[in-house]
């Protein structure tokens, strides 16, 4: 088996493209979870529960911080975030 330069060539430049989009790829949900940390962190901030129950899907489920009760219906999680300012 010889070597060739150009065989070689052609293999390093792809697997510096692959790595370059891996870079990329893994750099988007890093950047999707601190936006959704930050709007979450807005609403809670703004006072108004309704503005973060809009941050969760319909079928979450909270075990808050300050409460040691389950709630996964929306109500029992807006109830959360209204006692939880308090």
């Amino acid at each position: 088996m010889s070597f060739s330069f150009k065989t070689a060539s052609v293999k390093f430049t792809l697997s510096i493209i692959l790595l370059s989009f891996a870079t990329c790829a893994s750099a988007r949900p890093k950047e999707d979870v601190a936006a959704a940390a930050s709007s979450w962190t807005a609403a809670l901030g703004d006072d108004e529960p309704d503005k973060v129950l809009q941050l969760y899907s319909d079928d979450a489920v909270l075990r808050g911080t300050l409460s040691p009760t389950v709630r996964s219906d929306r109500s029992a999680m807006r109830d959360y975030f209204v006692t939880a300012a308090i």
